[in-house]
Order: structure tokens, then sequence, then C-alpha cells
């Protein structure tokens, strides 16, 4: 009778219909709501103040008062340092009203106890250019190009005449543990880390340069030096790289200036010293290569700049509509007349390197080659503060000497040329590798079934082109644990079912992609007429 009558009102309860008699032993007081001011004063006390879409900017820092316990009230200082900068500096020409009431939209509370996000946040409503850093983030963004290993950088090259084909030493980077230890531009790769790369392609070692522990105080590394062979354990550290390259092409009187950046000043004056030295010895032809240029600071860029026009004349000016007015950049007149200046940019070029590119077209006639550029025609003001912190404010809009602006556009080449235009298609005289004849393909074989999946594992860039021969050799079990390893597979070397479709996907995959046949320097050094 018990369980009948538990049943039962179980049943009235969820049917909704119980009656007073029934459900009254059931029942629980429902808890006093609290006020809005009691919620308010508990959110308080946790160091939260909860964000309306009305609430003033008034209004919030009354309440940053009482939660800012920090010295000084630090933390209302900095945000209240943050509003002045932008309602000054903003090209918007924004009220302090109005930059807290865009804040205010986007964000539900602010967390006295980890105020990153709200100057974040803060930020993130301006524009896309505009940005905060933490003291992790400054400090990275305001160092020199910079890699933490034993100061080198890495190509592929093709067989030679003279070179196998492999991975190359293509910069040394000055002071760095790779100098003081003799290894030079040219020499090849032949292992890595312990790993053999003999006869692999890029992607093997792009595979074991992922493996390497950030922490690794040091790095094994085995180079050939023309037939002698050199192994090296070296301390890795943080490696400066320059900004700029210049090499001259005397049998074009060809100046290549490739700048990578201008963020430095020294980047300015070294590069119009080697221009005046360059052009004093019959140099009057020049490439500018502005590819992944971000940019920098605009006046590097103009310093630059005037040494192509021996005139005084307008290069640019950066506009903005709020209380500062423009500011014009002009040439200084000690610049010359070149016969060619072409000048190559791609979709990573920004910002001051767009003006680079575009004011040198106006005012030398120079032929841009690449792809559209990025479109950031705008400026920032930066600010660094006490705690390591930084921030950019967009503050200007970048228009050329006619008035005329690319922000959000981006510069139109002359010469659409990306070097893209080979197809990474497997070749159609590539032997059949199916899931009913992969298995022929073993360590030892030699057949047409180990040169299908040579010629596949070539394609996809971990093997060299040099080994596809057919033959099982140690070459092919290097590669295709290399191509394991980028896949997180288990490591053996032969071929099982989760390898053949794993290689199978990615040929597929990269039917719809495209490898370079030239550089846009080799375009431009081959294909343009110079005096």
């Amino acid at each position: 009778m018990k369980k009948a009558l538990i049943l039962t009102l179980a049943v009235i309860m969820l049917s909704g219909f119980a009656t007073n008699a029934l459900a009254a032993p059931l029942l629980i007081a429902p808890a006093p709501q609290k006020s809005e001011e009691q919620q308010l004063i508990e959110s308080l006390h946790k160091g939260i103040i909860p964000i309306t879409p009305d609430m003033t900017y008034e209004e919030f820092l009354v309440l940053m008062s009482i939660v800012d316990e920090s010295e000084d009230r630090l933390y209302t200082a900095k945000f209240e340092t943050f509003v002045a900068l932008i309602e000054y500096y903003h090209y918007g020409g924004l009220t302090a009203e109005e930059i807290f009431s865009g804040f205010a939209q986007s964000v539900t509370q602010v967390d006295i106890n980890n105020m990153e996000p709200t100057y974040y946040a803060l930020f993130d409503t301006l524009d896309k250019f505009s940005y905060y850093l933490n003291d992790r983030e400054s400090e990275s963004f305001f160092s020199p190009t910079s890699s933490k290993g034993i100061g080198i950088k890495m190509l592929w090259k093709d067989a030679t005449d003279t070179d196998k084909a492999g991975i190359y030493v293509d910069e040394v980077a000055d002071g760095s543990p790779a100098q003081k230890a003799g290894i030079a531009v040219g020499d090849r790769i032949v292992e890595f880390d312990g790993y053999n790369l003999e006869g692999l392609g890029f992607e093997a070692l792009a595979t074991y340069l992922s493996l390497v522990d950030p922490q690794a105080p040091t790095l094994q590394i085995k180079l050939a030096h023309g037939d002698v062979e050199t192994e090296y354990n070296l301390e890795r550290t943080t490696n400066l790289f320059d900004e700029h390259a210049i090499t001259l092409y005397p049998e074009k009187n060809l100046i290549y200036i490739d700048i990578n950046s201008f963020m430095y000043q020294a980047t300015a004056y070294e590069i119009s010293s080697a221009i005046d030295e360059a052009y004093a010895n019959g140099y009057t032809n020049v490439i500018v290569d502005l590819q992944d240029n971000s940019g920098g600071d605009i006046y590097v860029a103009a310093y630059i700049l005037s040494k192509f026009t021996p005139y005084r004349e307008l290069l640019f000016y950066m506009g903005r509509a709020g209380n500062l007015s423009s500011i014009v950049f002009s040439s200084y007149a000690n610049g010359y007349s070149f016969d060619k200046v072409s000048v190559l940019v791609n979709g990573a070029t920004a910002s001051s390197a767009e003006i680079f590119a575009d004011t040198l077209r106006k005012i030398t006639d120079a032929e841009i080659i690449g792809s559209q550029t990025y479109g950031k025609g705008v400026a920032q003001s930066v600010f660094t503060f006490d705690d390591g912190a930084a921030c950019g404010i967009t503050t200007y809009v970048a228009y050329d000497k006619y008035g005329k602006t690319y922000n959000e556009v981006g510069i139109i080449p002359d010469s659409f040329v990306t070097g893209k235009i080979e197809r990474n298609l497997l070749s159609p005289k590539a032997p059949p590798f199916t899931y009913l004849n992969y298995s022929k393909a073993v360590e030892g074989a030699k057949n047409s079934t180990v040169k299908g999946l040579e010629m596949r594992l070539e394609t996809v860039g971990f093997l060299s082109e040099e080994e596809v021969d057919g033959a099982w050799t140690d070459s092919t079990t290097r590669a295709l644990a290399a191509f394991q390893t980028a896949c997180g597979f288990e490591v053996t070397g032969a071929l099982d079912d989760q390898t053949y479709f794993a290689i199978m996907d990615l040929v597929k995959a990269y039917e719809s992609t495209y490898s370079y046949t030239h550089t846009l320097f080799d375009y431009a050094y081959r294909f343009i007429p110079y005096k």
C-alpha cells in the first residue's frame, strides 16, 4: 500500500494535478529574491563589475574605484590612460563616452582580478589594426627577427651538375652558434637532430623540425661541405637575422634589395649607404623585394624612398579626422634617377611596405610585380608602459601624392606573377599503387609497385627525386618513417593499411595545389629588360 501511494503521488505531481492535501508535504518554500542592489554588492565584493549596454563611462569609473584595491588604483588608471590615448590619437575622432559605449556593447563584465581580457576587448572594439599587447607579447613583437636555434635558415635545392639534390644552408645569422662553428651558406644537411635526411624531401625535415623540444639546450646536425661531412652539437640560442640583404649583379648593373621589415632606423641608414656606393659604381637598375614585409616605421620607409629621386618632392602623406593635422613626407633631394626599378610584392606585403611600393611606382615609374597586397593603408601610434605592456592605436590613413588611399584594397600589381604556375600532379607515367598490390612494396624489393610508392612520396615532399628508381633502399624506409612520424602513426618504416591510405589521401589533396617553377626574383631578373 505504501508503495502504491508513493507511485500515485509521483504520477499526480508529474501530471500537474496534485491536490492541496497531497501536495502540501512536498512543497519547498522558494528562496527570497535578491535585489539588484544586493547582487551588485556581492559581485563587487568578488572584484567583478557587471557591464550593461547603457552604462556610462563615469558610472563605470565609480565602480572601478570601489573594487580597485591596487596601489595607486593602478588598474583604473591604466584603463583611463588607454581611453584618453584612444580619444586623442584614434583617427576616428571618438569621444571617451563613444569609446566606452562601444566597449560596453561587447562585454558583460570586468574582472579586476584579471584585467587583460578587458584591455584586449577595449582595443578590439576600435578597428582591426589597433591592438593591446601584454608584457610577453610586447617583448616578442618589438624584438628583431629571431629564432631559437643554432642560427641557420634552410632551403631545398634540386640536383645540378655540381651538387646533389637536398636541403642546404641558405643563411647563417651573425654571431650565432652556427657561424662560430664555421657552418657556411651552401653546406648540405645530412642529418638533423639524429635523423638521416640523405635522399629525403623537405617535408621530412619539416616533420623533424616540429619534433624538436623547445627547451632543448643543444641540437645535433651533420653537414656536408663538398665531400667532407662534419657533425656538430651546438647550443640553441636566440639568433638575430638581418632585416635586409643587398646583392649586386654586375652583368645587369642591378642592385637587389631584399627588405624584411622597416622596423629599425639602422635599416634605413645601411640601405641608403649601400645605394650610394652601388650607384657610384655604375649600378642603375634596382629590384626591391617586399614579399612578406609586414611594414614597420613609416619614417624608415620614407628615408629609403628619398634615395630614388634627386628632387625634393611629395612622397605621400598621413591624414586623419581627429585633432592632429596631417603629416606630409617629402624626399630629401639626395637620391638618384635609376634606369629601371622593379618592386616584388605578395599578399603579405602590408602597411608601410605597401606605402613604399605604391610611392616608388609614383615617383620612379617602377613596375610592381607579384600579387595584390594586403591592403593596410593605416598607421598606428605605439605606446609602451612601465609594466612591459604596449598598445597600438590606428592614428592615420595613408594617402598617395594625389590624395588616394589603398586602405582595404591593397596595391594592384602591374604584372600579376605568383610563381605558382605548375600543379602538383602525379606523373601520368606513375605505376599503379593500389590496395591490392601495395603489399609488393617491401624492403629489398625492386619492382614497379616500389616505384609507384616512391613517386608518390616524392610528390608529397618526403623523398628526393634522385631516389625514385623502383628499388626499396634505406632512403625509402626512412622516407616512410618520416611520413608516419608526420601523421602520428606508429613508426615502422614499412607499409600497412593506415600508411597506404594516408599516402593516397595526401597525393589526392596535392592535386589541388601548385608548386613554384620560379620565384618573383627569377621572373624580374630574367624577363624585365635592363639597360
